[in-house]
């Protein structure tokens, strides 16, 4: 046996577990994720490609009464007239939110209490992860969490 192969050999599990790990650290920060879409796209009127809000009943902004139809509910978020939908009335879309594996190379942004399926039927898609959004959690949660595992394993071999 060279004296390479167990490198080899650990190399080749490691790469197995590569899938596992970027799973890991998606369910680990999963409340971050969420926040990306909630507040970097649902909360800015944005769809999944990070295009302002259209569908065929109006065009993804707040009317002039809009903001008092919310004062006089109590709603507690900006409706002010021209700026884009953000998601919150209730906030029962925010609340429901949640992350799911579908498979080994991505995830599910869904809502728990079916509201996903309405929401997109009116604006299409608009719980998946910009193309922007995407990189910045690959960049800022998921490569980290590989990069990390496999520094803390690379040399860990059986001699």
């Amino acid at each position: 046996m060279s004296i390479i192969t167990p490198y080899i050999e650990n190399l080749n599990r490691l790469k197995k577990e590569i899938p596992e790990i970027a799973k890991s650290a998606i369910l680990e920060h999963k409340q971050e994720i969420l926040q990306v879409i909630q507040f970097g796209q649902l909360g800015l009127g944005k769809n999944s490609y990070g295009r302002p809000l259209k569908w065929s009943g109006g065009n993804g902004y707040y009317g002039e009464t809009t903001q008092g139809y919310a004062d006089d509910q109590g709603i507690p978020y900006d409706k002010t007239a021209g700026h884009a939908y953000n998601f919150q009335w209730t906030n029962s879309t925010f609340d429901s939110m949640g992350i799911k594996q579908e498979d080994i190379d991505s995830y599910e942004i869904f809502t728990i209490d079916g509201k996903q399926q309405f929401l997109e039927r009116i604006y299409g898609e608009i719980f998946k992860l910009t193309p922007q959004n995407n990189e910045f959690v690959n960049s800022t949660i998921i490569s980290p969490a590989i990069y990390k595992y496999l520094l803390d394993n690379l040399l860990r071999v059986k001699r």
